[in-house]
């Protein structure tokens, strides 16, 4: 997809809540760019934190119309390990699913208490750690209940459950209907130290139908409903987990795709468990967007070092690597063509393939129309921020950095 058919995109779909900033719009942003890549060789990731904010800032706005201040943004650590410090000042928690990123979330300087462990696998040592900074710990098996029972009699655990909404057995979470999540309730309520406070539930990635977020929040409040009826438990916290789509094209595997603005998917959620829920005072609402909040902030930089002979099409060489652009095996690419200058490469399209730099036959950036572009041209992808970074292995390049403007 060219850049202009992903404007044309966005037009088309009307969402009032993208604003997809373009690095090269402004003579400012120009000049500083063309100084970093002077400076930084390709390729290379860049950030315009600008964007997060804005992102940040419109769920927290949309948060407090809809529900009030009790809710929390909950980073989740894994969509990009480079930005965690800049959502942490804009006051988002942190969401973590390992003992690395739980480490590394206490690293950054995240309080315990503003800390979200997940995850199905939690060995003793990080539900150690977890205990001793009041981190909220969301329990994803009976094993795991098991083990954190054992590691202490004394201190106050403060817990949540991990829900599977769905109807069949997933790999994650307790089923709503089932003996499993009878029998960890009944072992939560015979411990006096450990403390159920919170439900949680997780839809997937880039989930773009607000119904189903809506059918989730229903049956969370239904739970923390008969939680409060049978077992006088008064649930403190309920946890969409994430999934928001960012505004890039459609993946792959969708058979249909429409990214709602943010507002479309809180607005239902809200009053959906207001509608329902049973007790006051209100949970506390709890979202852990990680997608949404740093995918369009980021785009990745690479250039062209080389030229094959074709009569069919246009064959680029270039110094990226599709090792750096895992979800490229997951969505279009949306690309932008520049000049060693930073001057927009205009000519007209033609059929081209896009090859990167490392020794493997499938090292394939992109297929499809472009420009006539020439050495040292730089082809710039969009909507990168989320996941590529973190996947991108030390596989005969290391990898790239990341510049934040």
């Amino acid at each position: 997809m060219s850049f202009q058919n992903f404007i044309n995109y966005l037009t088309r779909h009307k969402n009032p809540s993208i604003d997809f900033s373009d690095l090269f719009s402004t003579e400012k942003n120009h000049h500083k760019l063309l100084k970093l890549l002077h400076k930084y060789p390709t390729p290379i990731f860049i950030c315009d934190p600008s964007i997060i904010q804005k992102r940040y800032q419109r769920l927290e706005t949309l948060l407090i119309k809809y529900w009030g201040h009790n809710h929390a943004i909950a980073y989740s650590l894994k969509s990009n390990y480079q930005l965690t410090k800049s959502l942490k000042n804009l006051g988002a928690w942190a969401e973590v699913v390992s003992d690395f990123e739980l480490n590394q979330a206490l690293k950054v300087g995240f309080p315990g208490k503003k800390i979200i462990y997940n995850g199905p696998y939690k060995p003793n040592t990080s539900l150690k750690l977890a205990i001793k900074n009041q981190v909220l710990i969301n329990i994803d098996n009976q094993e795991e209940l098991k083990r954190l029972s054992s590691l202490t009699k004394r201190e106050l655990i403060n817990l949540g459950l991990r829900i599977n909404i769905y109807d069949d057995v997933r790999h994650f979470g307790f089923n709503l209907d089932s003996k499993e999540l009878k029998d960890v309730i009944d072992q939560i309520n015979k411990h006096s130290n450990l403390q159920l406070v919170s439900l949680h539930c997780h839809l997937g990635s880039n989930i773009d139908k607000p119904l189903l977020y809506s059918k989730a929040a229903l049956k969370l409040t239904n739970l923390a409903n008969h939680l409060h009826q049978n077992h006088n438990i008064a649930i403190k916290m309920i946890d969409l987990g994430g999934g928001f789509p960012s505004h890039g094209p459609k993946p792959f595997q969708h058979q249909t795709w429409q990214a709602h603005s943010i507002d479309q998917y809180i607005m239902p959620i809200c009053q959906t468990i207001r509608n329902h829920i049973s007790f006051k005072p209100l949970p506390q609402l709890i979202f852990e967007p990680g997608r949404y909040l740093v995918d369009d902030s980021v785009v990745y930089l690479c250039q062209v070092i080389a030229q094959k002979n074709s009569q069919k099409r246009q064959v680029l060489i270039t110094n990226g690597a599709n090792t750096m652009l895992q979800l490229s095996y997951y969505q279009p690419a949306i690309i932008k063509t520049y000049s060693p200058q930073l001057d927009p490469r205009t000519s007209k399209s033609q059929q081209t393939i896009v090859y990167g730099a490392t020794c493997k036959d499938d090292d394939c950036l992109y297929t499809g129309s472009l420009p006539k572009l020439q050495i040292n041209d730089f082809i710039i992808f969009y909507c990168t921020g989320a996941y590529n970074l973190n996947l991108t292995p030390e596989f005969i390049f290391p990898k790239p950095d990341l510049l934040i403007l």
